[in-house]
């Protein structure tokens, strides 16, 4: 007997679908924030420091939201730019997965009442059809 749980594909369900509209917008988003700046070989422009604060000593929760609000604009600033030279070159994006607008909504601590602390942070897509999702990250 196999340590696998070996099943045939007629029994699973299909674990994926297709994203279209706000949400693969907001997945594109959440890619470019999860990516370490510089670290795709195919588009070394791309991605943001997020990762890179988590080493970082700040003092304050102040300090802290204003960084990842800079990240999150390094963000927004690259799909528009991309967004851009694609609409230039003739490729059509529709409304509903171009990009308006990528907000900073909160950061709050996460203590678990020890000396380490952590933040998560909404931020909210925005799409050219006013559509709003919002996401938390961290």
């Amino acid at each position: 007997m196999s340590r696998f749980d070996v099943r045939r594909k007629e029994d699973l369900q299909f674990p994926f679908e297709k994203v279209e509209g706000i949400k693969k917008l907001a997945n594109w988003v959440e890619k470019l924030l999860l990516t370490s700046y510089g670290s795709d070989s195919k588009n070394p422009d791309s991605g943001c420091y997020l990762k890179a604060m988590v080493s970082n000593h700040y003092d304050s929760l102040e300090d802290i939201a204003r960084d990842i609000d800079r990240e999150v604009k390094r963000v927004e600033e690259q799909i528009k730019a991309i967004q851009r030279d694609e609409a230039r070159k003739g490729i059509s994006i529709s409304p509903s997965e171009r990009l308006s607008a990528l907000n900073l909504v909160d950061v709050y601590e996460t203590n678990d009442g020890v000396d380490l602390w952590g933040v998560q942070a909404t931020y909210e897509v925005v799409n050219r059809e006013g559509e709003r999702l919002e996401n938390t990250i961290f």
